[in-house]
């Protein structure tokens, strides 16, 4: 645990890394803010072909006439994004220690998103534990969208970090 200097608004600073049994100090606060990221086209399609059940290619059309419209950006695409975000900006972290998803809590998507969106994510730490096996994080992930106020997806997040013995 903490041994009483642990200041967490520089913890949270630019460039700055926080070891996870500092992490309980943390709760309720934002974790990071990311850059806005344009929803592209190529990178949407890719993740579509690369999630294909079947060898064939799906049957579209319905979901092309959709009255959202076609350029609709999909919500597992819009969750996959998620890792991302983190590996490249949660600043908790201890040498040798990995993360494995222990699960979505809740998860939706109050606003459409379409290509060439905008999209960042604002972490909140909202919950550490400590877990047999190291610590289990409950983040409370909003991918606001802009100039929309509705996000395109709050989502509660569960990640148990494993601390080798």
């Amino acid at each position: 645990m903490s041994d009483g200097n642990f200041n967490a608004d520089e913890a949270l600073g630019p460039g700055a890394g926080i070891p996870l049994a500092e992490a309980p100090a943390l709760v309720g606060r934002t974790l990071f803010v990311t850059d806005w990221y344009r929803l592209d086209e190529a990178k949407v399609r890719q993740f579509r072909a690369g999630t294909d059940a079947v060898p064939e290619p799906a049957d579209m059309t319905a979901c092309l006439a959709n009255p959202v419209g076609a350029e609709n950006v999909d919500g597992f695409y819009l969750l996959s994004l998620l890792f991302p975000m983190h590996a490249n900006h949660n600043p908790l972290h201890t040498v040798g220690t990995y993360a494995l998803n222990y699960g979505i809590e809740k998860c939706r998507f109050p606003a459409p998103a379409f290509l060439t969106n905008r999209v960042r994510c604002v972490a909140v730490l909202e919950a550490a534990e400590q877990h047999p096996k190291g610590w289990l994080l409950t983040l409370q992930n909003t991918l606001l969208l802009e100039g929309s106020p509705r996000p395109a997806m709050p989502c509660s997040w569960k990640v148990l970090i494993v601390v080798p013995a």
